[in-house]
């Protein structure tokens, strides 16, 4: 089977958890039959809490199935079958390349289901070259993709500007002031449900000045969102 990632919220879950750059982790694929819907689960091996969730919900239906349930482990540009992969044979289990990351379950040798998405994080060739996305959805809550480590919620934008402030770390030398070292970030106009489209959403997308003052960043958020 063959699935292509288009809505807002698969695409952010999925670079979320490329971001995250865990060593290792498990993808959980679930399956309900009556309904033909399926959810895959990546968790942090280490600790359950960090959990990331693309596709339907399907935990509440009473014939969920668990189709398949592999450990992996970090290699370069992706993660292979930590159970079946040694250094003379890598089974990848979930790939990015050319701008798009792959999930092939069980694994790319025996791949039968096969999940594609646009490849946000992860591109850079260090950290801090990684771009940031802002956004709001409809409930109010603030996200922020850093694709440096992680998605960021906030319930409201006082939170957000105080986190915002925490990123400053580059002086001014003419003004003296501080400013966030972001190379590449972006905000995204309006609110937003998390079921549109991410190439309709990214082509609205608002780039920020290169290297900012916090200020500028919370003006930018108050006026678009």
């Amino acid at each position: 089977m063959n699935i292509v990632l288009d809505k807002l919220k698969d695409v952010v879950a999925l670079n979320a958890f490329v971001a995250f750059r865990l060593e290792r982790a498990k993808l959980i694929y679930k399956t309900s039959k009556s309904t033909g819907l399926w959810q895959l689960e990546l968790v942090d091996s280490e600790n359950e809490k960090n959990l990331w969730t693309v596709g339907h919900y399907v935990d509440g239906l009473e014939d969920r199935l668990v189709e398949y349930d592999v450990f992996v482990r970090q290699r370069l540009r992706g993660y292979v079958d930590a159970v079946y992969s040694d250094d003379h044979c890598l089974r990848y289990v979930v790939r990015w390349q050319s701008g798009y990351i792959f999930v092939m379950l069980p694994n790319e040798y025996e791949e039968r289901v096969a999940i594609t998405a646009p490849q946000v994080c992860g591109r850079a060739s260090v950290p801090l070259q990684e771009p940031v996305y802002i956004w709001r959805n409809t409930s109010g809550r603030y996200y922020v993709l850093n694709c440096a480590n992680k998605l960021h919620v906030f319930e409201a934008l006082d939170d957000l500007e105080n986190w915002i402030k925490t990123k400053v770390t580059i002086e001014d030398k003419d003004s003296k002031k501080l400013r966030v070292f972001w190379r590449e970030w972006y905000l995204i106009p309006g609110r937003l449900s998390g079921e549109e489209k991410w190439s309709d959403v990214v082509k609205k997308a608002k780039v920020g000045d290169y290297r900012p003052y916090p200020d500028e960043v919370v003006e930018l958020i108050r006026r678009l969102t």
